[in-house]
């Protein structure tokens, strides 16, 4: 279950329970928005938007390096071809 699942599913269980008791009322909700999340802040949960920006950038990291390995392993043949 990936976090915005865990997130939907935990937000309509408290939403739920919420109608059923009648027990948290439109001041409440805000709050409880906040506390929920800050827990997941404490969890160091990504939400799907920064994993992707996050992959993107290794994506284009690992292309720079892949490029930068093969510059260097022509230079080195090269070295190798003048001795």
């Amino acid at each position: 279950m990936n976090s915005d699942d865990f997130y939907n599913s935990l937000k309509s269980q408290l939403e739920q329970a919420a109608t059923g008791a009648q027990a948290l009322n439109t001041e409440a909700w805000p709050h409880l928005r906040v506390a929920i999340n800050n827990l997941f802040d404490k969890l160091e949960v990504l939400t799907r938007e920064e994993f992707d920006a996050q992959n993107a950038v290794l994506m284009r990291s690992r292309a720079k390096i892949d490029l930068l390995e093969e510059q260097l392993l022509t230079l080195e043949q090269s070295m190798q071809n003048i001795k």
